[in-house]
């Protein structure tokens, strides 16, 4: 993951990061470039939102938009519903194998 812009957001006490990703087959999920996030900007893992994620066409890469919060109470109280909806684990794939049995 290669950063290329780095804006400070104090107001919604966020940093807003735009970022390159390299990729051999498919798109990576939002929880694996969560976690590259997590690494490359040591913050921890539950006050960062992956908001975007745009395909480069013909390539193996991505641009990638993310929110790293100061607190995961932060990220609560700014960030979209869907967003946050998007990190949470997915219940209906958990209760589909248990209602087709």
């Amino acid at each position: 993951m290669k950063i290329s812009s780095k804006n400070e957001q104090p107001l919604l006490s966020r940093i807003e990061l735009l970022a390159k990703i390299a990729f051999d087959s498919v798109t990576p999920s939002r929880s694996e470039i969560r976690k590259k996030a997590v690494e490359a900007v040591k913050a921890d893992e539950s006050c960062v939102a992956v908001t975007g994620i745009k395909n480069d066409f013909g390539s193996k890469s991505a641009s990638v938009t993310l929110h790293v919060y100061k607190s995961k109470e932060d990220l609560e109280k700014y960030e979209s519903k869907v967003v946050k909806q998007r990190h949470s684990p997915k219940k209906n794939a958990e209760a589909a194998p248990e209602a087709a049995q």
